[in-house]
């Protein structure tokens, strides 16, 4: 009988996957250096060909110039304090992929600043009809991190799941999705979403989810893997970028508000981001195991009545209201990280590293049938303003408004699973999976205590669970 020499196995099995991890870093390096530099050639190319000083910037124009700087500018700094510290801060509570989490945030919003202009600005000459070089305006400037953020929030759903080279191309694709997505619903429909409640955050994460459907369903890969999961240290860097989002929300709503709105903008926003903090807090010691606050609940679910007013905050909608706006997503996005998460990933396997459904997607619905609410409800006499003024076009009123903005939910959904699904099977089909997830080490240089970080010690499927076993171990101990 023929022996088996299970050492010589073991040593040839690791051999093996030591060579798969060494030539799948040799590989996502040349297509990182390939996709990368031919982007941005072509980038610079678009750019100079296609591009020139907005009108607001020529010299006879100084007090233009000022105007437009002293209007725009101070909202699209704090718009880039959400994007690049925010939401890079945010993710960055998995126990081994930091680095991921705030570095390629920052490439990749980089990136899709500078596609995104172009693909705004190239929407705005097909809505006018006038074909000629995009003026570059601060405007342009603040779109193109919208658009970060909405590719940021599908980053989100995807971090430590794919490769940088893999981040670029879905971000390409995406951007180009997205703008198909802003020309549908703010050109041609109208719609009233000062705070993109729908274009952007909805449309982010359900166009992140469904890639994820298509690159991120096999076993142990995501949720299940061991290192899916924050450490103490993790979790405070995480609260840094709530923190961050939580205080810069109202510059993201009121960034490009008529100036005659801001103020309700800010005062809605302000409302229903306190509204949704307290409510949170609320409703993690009601569902929590054993009553108490669950870190995930508080760094997500604070932030979700932000994301739910975004579509109403211009509009008269009450003080009250805004607050209730606020308390409803913060209790559903609450509800939504304890309960619905496990039951989709075990269910249909949806895989949402950071809970992107239950931030961005379950509050911007909410947001988006807010709307629907709050412009049926719209008065010209509360106004002072004709409907033309308050929806931005001629032959609207509270009886047609909220058609659209349904019609806005349904065609953001459309174009945002099936964006995602296409780009999902592109990158399937032309790029080889990550063989090691989870982790920063295959793409990053880490420090020397990086080893020591363990996985989690019991690999369950919900964070309450853990605390569960881990008070049962202390109390017999």
């Amino acid at each position: 009988m023929a022996t088996y020499d299970t050492k010589d196995h073991g040593a040839d099995h690791g051999a093996t996957l030591q060579k798969h991890k060494v030539h799948h870093e040799q590989t996502e390096s040349g297509s990182f250096y390939v996709l990368f530099g031919s982007f941005l050639v072509g980038l610079m190319v678009l750019y100079g060909t296609c591009t020139q000083y907005g009108s607001t910037y020529a010299a006879e124009d100084a007090a233009g110039a000022a105007n437009n700087v002293g209007t725009y500018y101070s909202f699209a700094r704090d718009v880039s304090f959400m994007i690049f510290m925010g939401f890079g801060f945010l993710m960055t509570f998995l126990r081994k992929a930091g680095y991921s989490a705030v570095a390629l945030n920052f490439l990749i919003s980089c990136f899709v600043v500078l596609w995104a202009i172009l693909v705004i600005g190239f929407v705005e000459c097909v809505h006018h009809g006038h074909y000629a070089k995009i003026d570059l305006k601060v405007q342009f400037m603040v779109e193109g991190l919208f658009a970060a953020g909405s590719c940021m929030i599908s980053f989100g759903a995807l971090i430590g799941k794919v490769s940088p080279s893999q981040c670029l191309v879905i971000a390409f694709f995406e951007v180009m999705f997205y703008g198909l997505d802003y020309y549908a619903n703010y050109k041609c429909l109208f719609i009233v979403d000062v705070g993109g409640s729908i274009v952007i955050h909805t449309f982010g994460a359900y166009f992140g989810l469904a890639v994820a459907m298509v690159l991120c369903r096999k076993p142990n890969t995501g949720y299940q893997h061991p290192f899916n999961g924050p450490r103490t240290s993790s979790d405070l860097f995480a609260m840094i970028g709530t923190v961050v989002l939580w205080m810069c929300w109202p510059s993201f709503n009121g960034a490009l508000a008529d100036r005659g709105a801001q103020l309700r903008v800010i005062i809605n926003t302000l409302l229903s981001l306190c509204s949704s903090c307290c409510f949170t807090f609320i409703t993690s010691k009601l569902v929590s195991a054993h009553k108490k606050f669950d870190m995930v609940h508080i760094q997500n679910a604070t932030l979700a009545g932000g994301v739910a007013i975004g579509a109403v905050a211009d509009l008269a909608i009450n003080p009250a209201s805004a607050m209730a706006i606020g308390a409803i997503a913060g209790v559903c996005s609450t509800l939504g990280f304890e309960k619905l998460l496990p039951v989709l990933n075990r269910r249909i396997g949806l895989d949402d590293t950071c809970g992107v459904h239950y931030l961005h997607g379950i509050p911007g619905l909410i947001g988006g049938f807010s709307a629907v609410i709050a412009t049926a409800a719209a008065d010209e006499v509360v106004y002072g303003q004709t409907f033309a003024v308050i929806f931005h076009t001629t032959g609207r009123d509270n009886v047609n408004q909220p058609g659209y903005q349904l019609a806005a939910i349904a065609i953001c959904l459309a174009i945002a699973i099936g964006g995602g699904l296409f780009t999902g099977l592109v990158v399937k089909s032309f790029m080889n999976s990550p063989p090691r997830v989870m982790e920063d080490e295959p793409y990053f240089v880490v420090c020397d205590d990086y080893e020591t970080v363990g996985p989690r010690q019991v690999p369950v499927t919900h964070r309450s669970q853990v605390s569960i076993e881990m008070h049962a171990a202390h109390a017999n101990s």
